[in-house]
């Protein structure tokens, strides 16, 4: 009796087991704030989906694309910068100047090469300061750098 019983239940287990492993389960979600702090969850129970899911490939800006054509090193610096670009964006180029964190000019470029040029803020109290490349790009008009002066 007792085997008929226990193979009964070995049976009824093996007959189950495949719903079991195709119930729907439960998802925690979070949300999280600009600061990176966790702010709010919910539970929800959902279907296990196949991965034909495709991912949104995220756009990136314009700006950001220019912007990497651009370097200004060394950084930090004591005094002498040399701002280079890709030789696709020399045609864009239009001025460079260098602003103080109040965005007053202190200096304006003046040897602009082909790809390269030079600046020297020595002299200049130490802190951090904007390279402004000014273009006359269609989308961008500007690509902003910032550097740090030391002694």
């Amino acid at each position: 009796m007792k085997k008929s019983n226990v193979l009964g239940l070995f049976v009824l287990a093996l007959l189950l087991f495949p719903v079991v492993c195709q119930s729907q389960t439960t998802v925690l979600s979070y949300s999280y704030d600009t600061a990176g702090n966790q702010h709010m969850w919910s539970l929800s129970e959902e279907e296990e989906e196949e991965e034909e899911e495709e991912e949104e490939e995220e756009e990136i800006p314009i700006e950001e694309i220019i912007a990497e054509k651009f370097v200004v090193h060394p950084n930090p610096t004591d005094g002498m910068v040399m701002i280079e670009w890709l030789p696709e964006m020399t045609q864009y180029v239009e001025e460079i100047k260098i602003y103080n964190m109040s965005y007053n000019s202190i200096r304006t470029v003046r040897d602009i090469e082909d790809n390269w040029a030079f600046a020297d803020i020595t002299g200049k109290t130490p802190g951090l300061y904007i390279v402004i490349i000014w273009l006359s790009h269609e989308e961008v008009t500007s690509v902003e750098k910032k550097i740090l002066l030391m002694y």
